[in-house]
């Protein structure tokens, strides 16, 4: 009788992870594929400016595109993975989201922290043809191309922007259309980063969901056994990213343009990655030298 509650007990325990990690991997598809969808607007966006801010904000979305595109893959893998229990594709599942967690949180909290530089990338980049369909959308009737579209020369500074306004179609309402026109744009555009860093760090928080039930289903020593031999490997990825990304955004991001700076948040979390890994490793062989010893003992 014992026997049969166990059994009864256990499959309602994989019953419950199987919910739990096809719920999740689903989730995770969604979200992920909303962000990869937002990324690439702001890729189309800025993708063929020199200008040192769109650069920028370019090289941090193109990240985020592939990130949300590599865990789309993961999550259709796991959700299948879920429905078939099947431990191959539950191994990559577990993989795959253990490798992409630091890199998408870094991204995804930097994505909240971008208002500023978002702003003054857009003010440079307001007049290009990839702007044209946002100023269409936020500029007077008739407007987006003529009197919303002023030179960055004299977009910062009303008096002159009234000059050129004056003297370029003899009129004195240029200012207040490009300003309400630029106004409504920016917002837009910080819903759609607010969203973005949003609906990552949810999908980061149900990876680790998708990774416990993995753990669950598959069972503990097969895991662990697998993780030993993986982890330091698996671990370097996420860590170099973070410390590539952070030393490249270090160097052309600066403390007015953000209340975080976008480069010391990304590097310091590759760092803390890579400092863990190199504590795993180093304190691996000892621990496995010790319980060697003991068993010797015994």
């Amino acid at each position: 009788m014992k026997r049969i509650r166990k059994l009864i007990s256990s499959r309602a325990c994989l019953h419950s992870e199987k919910v739990f990690l096809i719920w999740s991997n689903l989730f995770i598809l969604i979200s992920c594929s909303i962000v990869l969808l937002i990324s690439i607007y702001f890729c189309k966006l800025f993708n063929d400016s020199l200008q040192r801010f769109s650069a920028l904000i370019y090289t941090n979305w193109m990240a985020m595109l592939l990130l949300a595109l590599l865990s789309v893959v993961i999550s259709i893998v796991g959700f299948f993975g879920g429905r078939k229990i099947r431990l191959e594709l539950m191994f990559w599942n577990f993989w795959g989201m253990l490798v992409l967690l630091g890199p998408l949180l870094g991204l995804g909290a930097a994505a909240l922290f971008t208002n500023m530089l978002l702003r003054l990338a857009s003010r440079h980049q307001w007049g290009h043809a990839n702007f044209s369909g946002l100023r269409r959308r936020f500029c007077q009737p008739g407007t987006f191309d003529n009197k919303c579209m002023p030179p960055i020369s004299v977009a910062n500074e009303p008096s002159k922007l009234s000059e050129w306004c004056q003297l370029e179609f003899q009129s004195t309402d240029c200012a207040s259309i490009f300003m309400a026109a630029f106004s409504d744009a920016c917002e837009y555009l910080d819903s759609l980063t607010n969203l973005t860093g949003a609906l990552a760090i949810s999908a980061v928080f149900f990876m680790g969901v998708c990774m416990m039930a993995c753990v669950r289903i598959i069972t503990v020593p097969v895991m662990m056994q697998s993780l030993v031999a993986l982890i330091h490997f698996i671990q370097l990825i996420p860590a170099l990213v973070g410390i590539i990304l952070g030393k490249i955004n270090l160097e052309q991001d600066s403390l007015e343009l953000a209340p975080i700076k976008i480069g010391v948040l990304q590097l310091l979390m590759g760092s803390f990655q890579l400092v863990l890994l190199l504590f795993g490793f180093f304190c691996g062989p000892v621990e496995k030298s010790q319980n060697a010893g003991c068993s010797h003992h015994l």
